[in-house]
């Protein structure tokens, strides 16, 4: 789901790489990581923590995964 949810954040923003949905976290996954937290102003750690999944999430969907989760 990390690398289906990059590529669609990709489509609206160029300076993130797109990425081969293959499953793995390699490298090309971290440094896209990094490119979307740098691109929201998050702690540019790599690691996909609770404010990171949740800021790739609310840019995908306009929704935060707490909302998503009390209904």
């Amino acid at each position: 789901a990390l690398q289906k949810y990059i590529n669609q954040l990709a489509l609206k923003y160029a300076v993130i790489h797109k990425l081969k949905e293959d499953g793995i976290f390699g490298p090309k996954t971290k440094n896209s990581v990094l490119e979307m937290q740098h691109l929201f102003k998050l702690d540019e750690d790599g690691i996909v923590g609770d404010i990171t999944w949740n800021t790739l999430y609310n840019a995908i969907t306009g929704k935060s995964i707490n909302d998503e989760m009390s209904d």
